[in-house]
């Protein structure tokens, strides 16, 4: 990673917040992009990482000013995509994830 695609700011005491860009074909692969960056004497260890995501639960909400069959497959795709964690190729034993209930 450049440093042009590439921020790291410390947030707290030993709490960074890094963030990356791609390009629109580019695939992600987030830990040996974070290896690559340079965490001046911070003694960072990718393998020791936690990741933050964040997950959208959709529900039907009463009344709605969508029509039924359009919500269900708004709701269909939604539930079909790609979870964020495996399009960036996070492991799962190091993830947190908040969510939040997201009427429509």
């Amino acid at each position: 990673m450049t440093d042009q695609r590439a921020e790291v700011a410390e947030v707290a005491p030993n709490i960074y917040r890094v963030t990356l860009r791609y390009g629109f074909m580019e695939m992600p692969n987030l830990p040996p992009a974070l290896a690559q960056l340079q965490f001046e004497s911070t003694g960072f260890d990718v393998s020791q990482a936690s990741y933050f995501v964040s997950r959208e639960l959709l529900v039907r909400s009463r009344p709605s000013h969508i029509s039924r069959w359009r919500m269900a497959l708004f709701l269909l795709m939604t539930k079909n995509a790609t979870p964020i964690t495996d399009f960036l190729r996070i492991p799962l034993d190091r993830v947190v994830e908040l969510g939040v209930r997201i009427g429509i």
